[in-house]
Order: C-alpha cells, then structure tokens, then sequence
C-alpha cells in the first residue's frame, strides 16, 4: 500500500509509503515521511500511446525494483497509478 500525495490543486508532490501509516509514526507530519516528488519517477500521459500496457510493461523493464508507475500530465496532475503487479497480471 503506496499513497500517492497530492496538493489542493491535484498535483503530484510525493509518495507516501504505507509502512508510515502507523500509530508509532503518528506525531511526524506526511511531508516527513514522504518520497517528495523531486525524487520519483514519473510518465507523462502522453507516453502511454497508443497501447498502455505496453508502455507500462517496458517501464518497468527498465526501472528494476521501482513498483509503481505514476501517470502525471503536462502540469504534473496525477492521472493515474500503474503497479507492477497489475501488468504481470496482464501479461502473463
């Protein structure tokens, strides 16, 4: 379980890993625990044409270890989160 950690505008600003979800990290503010947005790697949209699975089965191909795909448009809005689960499923 990843989060991902938008501002009031819909934007990208980091992942929130679900292991920080706990009470014994409950005093330490979300923009602490967070991989800011600076350090993830992102798809544009765009970059999913004209077949999706495709796309998200070649990123993580070439992204080993990296188990989430977030989909983010031209003003790095979220518009979508792919797992490496869900296209292994597809695949195979």
């Amino acid at each position: 379980s990843t989060f991902p950690v938008l501002d009031a505008a819909g934007r990208l600003v980091g992942l929130l890993p679900g292991s920080a979800v706990r009470e014994r990290y409950k005093a330490r503010s979300v923009a602490q625990c967070m991989t800011p947005r600076a350090e993830l790697l992102t798809v544009n949209q765009r970059q999913l044409r004209p077949d999706p699975i495709k796309a998200a089965d070649a990123f993580f191909t070439e992204h080993i270890g990296i188990h989430k795909m977030l989909v983010v448009d031209d003003d790095d809005h979220l518009r979508g989160l792919v797992t490496f689960s869900d296209i292994d499923r597809i695949i195979t």
